[in-house]
């Protein structure tokens, strides 16, 4: 989440000179955050799959839970975007964008598939990974339930295969780079590659083990080099780069799963000591609602921080680099109000569907 965030919030860096543009291009490189989400969201929820496939009800209260989970923040969301926003510009004469589309992709988790892949959808653009995760779940809660524990492995292999080797065919053949970076088809292989993740935690001796034996963690360093030498071969990590859609994305989606089999498989070190820090640990908390509200948050800071900018023109430059931190600490406030007030009292409704 730290990953979307540093890139959502420096984009006005782009123009704003040598040093501010080199600032952008580094922190550009967090679109991959949603990457290491997907690998990560693959590990945990077939974890979850696993840990329940042999209770009564197990499909029915899989899906409750994550209803209760997800439902209430993102709808509770959309219908700030209908209603609060456009009445905010009417009543405070301001001109934030809104957004004025056909509504039914987004309440159905559809935005994904919709025309410009929801890619210019004012404040609603980046709920496509969540379209995804939707959509992941519908077909892979019935496949853990229903394919017998020995197939699995060859199953989350053959379906990252599939999806990597389709994703190349579309970008070799110069498809629009959304197509490639939202459709589900395209980034399964995030996701079963952390599938495969959470099969190898869990048992050691299956196929999963025979195929991750050669991947013991200190390789993550050689995964990450991997990724960043074809990106400076290709010029640039940038999606949009075809190397980088079919080499640079699979060797950092096994840097991905390695590090997560290593903070899951490992008690000490200062790396675990690092990940456990209580700042990190409150990021991790509060994702899914500093996820779902940094746009909104960032959006209207953004507004007031030009207002300022227009005001004391000559302190444009330290207000610019003042701004990605505060935003930040702004979108976590804002995810707090919401943990309090909009989802804990649902996932305490959780403990009924186990």
């Amino acid at each position: 989440i730290l990953l979307v965030l540093l890139v959502h919030s420096t984009t006005f860096l782009a123009d704003g000179g040598v040093f501010a543009h080199i600032l952008w291009r580094f922190a550009s490189a967090g679109v991959y955050g949603v990457d290491l989400f997907f690998v990560l969201s693959g590990f945990l929820i077939t974890g979850v799959l696993l840990d329940s496939r042999d209770q009564p009800g197990c499909v029915r209260n899989f899906y409750l839970r994550r209803a209760l989970r997800l439902f209430p923040l993102y709808y509770a969301y959309l219908a700030i975007s209908a209603f609060i926003m456009p009445a905010e510009n009417a009543v405070f004469g301001t001109h934030m964008p809104t957004y004025s589309g056909q509504w039914w992709y987004y309440l159905t988790y559809l935005s994904n598939w919709k025309p410009g892949f929801g890619a210019h959808d004012e404040k609603l653009g980046h709920f496509w990974s969540l379209a995804v995760e939707e959509q992941f779940y519908l077909f892979w809660a019935l496949a853990v339930y229903a394919l017998p524990k020995r197939v699995l492995p060859r199953f989350c292999l053959g379906l990252a295969i599939t999806s990597a080797l389709l994703r190349a065919v579309f970008a070799v053949g110069g498809a629009n780079e959304l197509v490639t970076y939202r459709l589900p088809p395209m980034r399964l292989d995030c996701l079963a590659v952390g599938s495969l993740a959470a099969l190898l935690y869990r048992d050691r001796n299956a196929i999963s083990s025979r195929f991750w034996k050669w991947l013991p963690e200190p390789r993550v360093a050689c995964f990450c080099s991997a990724f960043f030498a074809i990106g400076a071969i290709s010029g640039g990590l940038e999606w949009r780069l075809t190397p980088i859609q079919v080499l640079g994305e699979p060797m950092l989606e096994l840097a991905f799963a390695a590090s997560v089999l290593y903070a899951a498989r490992v008690d000490t070190g200062w790396v675990i000591d690092t990940l456990r820090h209580p700042i990190l640990r409150s990021f991790g908390k509060y994702s899914y609602g500093i996820y779902v509200l940094h746009i909104f948050a960032f959006e209207h800071l953004g507004w007031l921080w030009a207002a300022v900018i227009r005001r004391v023109p000559h302190l444009e430059v330290p207000l610019h680099l003042a701004y990605p931190p505060i935003a930040i600490a702004v979108t976590f406030g804002a995810a707090l109000i919401s943990w309090r007030f909009i989802e804990s009292p649902f996932l305490r409704m959780k403990d009924r569907f186990v």
